[in-house]
């Protein structure tokens, strides 16, 4: 659900994302600092447990000394300028992972491994989910994930989400799905945000 806020000569649209328990600051002008009081109180009326702010160029140190820190880049998203996306977490458990150290490993691990091509290579079938898709993605998702901040693991889910501007992509070995992708569409602005 999108929400507006005009305060202090400041205009920006939120995307409350009571689901994944989190605000998105997708599009904001004028001074970010001045909205940051309006949109913490957003973000603690929605009970969100994160504020994600797509960041000019010029606002990074802003927002750094407010305590908000880099998670990723999206190139050409202000008008052709790179937005920084920044993290204010609000709670701990939010913030903390369990395996952060094992996941670097690995990353580290992958950008040390020289590729070896298969001479085997099976055939495989990528195309857009339908909803007679679901319950295998839920399965697909239940093999994946131990937890997972939405409930993907019930089908109904994954058919509402479909039908709700969530677009799915899974991958096919014969007739058994062995890989999905899936990204949230914001018909509104045009935006996409891979989410698995």
């Amino acid at each position: 659900m999108l929400k507006s806020i005009k305060n202090n000569g400041v205009t920006a649209v939120l995307d409350l994302d009571g689901f994944n328990k989190r605000i998105r600051v997708i599009r904001y002008d004028g001074a970010i600092e001045k909205a940051l009081p309006d949109i913490v109180a957003a973000a603690k009326e929605e009970d969100a447990e994160k504020i994600i702010v797509y960041t000019k160029q010029q606002d990074e140190e802003v927002l750094a000394k407010h305590l908000f820190e880099p998670e990723g880049f999206l190139k050409g998203y202000y008008l052709g300028h790179p937005a920084c996306v920044m993290v204010c977490y609000l709670t701990e458990k939010r913030r903390q992972t369990d395996s952060y150290m094992k996941e670097q490993e690995m990353i580290e691990a992958l950008y040390h491994t020289a590729p070896h091509p298969r001479s085997d290579t099976p055939v495989f079938t990528m195309r857009k989910a339908e909803t007679n898709d679901m319950y295998q993605l839920s399965m697909l998702y239940k093999k994946v994930f131990r937890t997972y901040p939405t409930p993907v693991f019930d089908p109904a889910y994954i058919e509402k989400t479909m039908n709700e501007n969530t677009t799915y992509y899974v991958m096919f070995d014969h007739d058994r799905l062995i890989s999905a992708a899936s990204a949230d569409i914001n018909p509104e602005l045009g935006h996409a945000e891979i989410t698995d």
